[in-house]
């Protein structure tokens, strides 16, 4: 028996949304060899990050080696609550929060040489001394905001020969 055939001998359902074709393989297992939460699902939630999507047709598999009852499985989606930015200098930079949520704190903006990525966003070696109260002014309490990211947008008056490499950044993470 050729792997697809053993496949599709193990579905248990097929789910078909917008986006996603959802296989859930339910693997036959005897009542004997399990122990704990038995005809459950080994796991209660699967996030399918939205980079791993495609603009149309997606299929996911799922894999349920101990049971459970796939007829359960419902798709969600999840709006973000942290949003980031980072961009050079010269860009223009737009944030907006999903739902009709508007931007309630700005946890983390830096004009300069931040470090990091979402989430662990830090200072670099120079920044700006306005850049919070800069990203502060222009985007709470709006749903999104936008503006061109310059040196005197942010204050500064001298040469940005400070930053490594003679560009300076913008990193935001902001609320919603």
């Amino acid at each position: 028996m050729g792997l697809a055939s053993a496949v599709i001998g193990l579905l248990g359902l097929v789910i078909l949304t917008d986006a996603v074709t959802l296989v859930i393989i339910v693997e036959n297992t005897q009542r004997d060899k399990c122990n704990t939460n038995c005809g459950c699902p080994s796991q209660r939630w699967y996030h399918v990050p939205r980079s791993f999507l495609n603009n149309d047709k997606n299929t996911l598999v799922l894999f349920e080696e101990i049971g459970g009852n796939p007829k359960n499985i419902s798709f969600q989606t999840v709006t973000a609550e942290t949003i980031c930015a980072q961009v050079e200098e010269g860009a223009l930079l737009e944030l907006s929060c999903q739902g009709g949520k508007t931007i309630t704190q700005i946890q983390f903006a830096s004009f300069g040489n931040p470090e990091g990525k979402c989430g662990s966003f830090k200072k670099g070696t120079w920044e700006a001394t306005d850049g919070q109260s800069t990203v502060e002014a222009a985007c709470i309490g709006k749903s999104s905001c936008g503006f061109t990211v310059t040196k005197e947008a942010f204050g500064v008056t001298f040469s940005l020969m400070k930053v490594d490499d003679g560009v300076a950044r913008l990193a935001i993470q902001a609320t919603c």
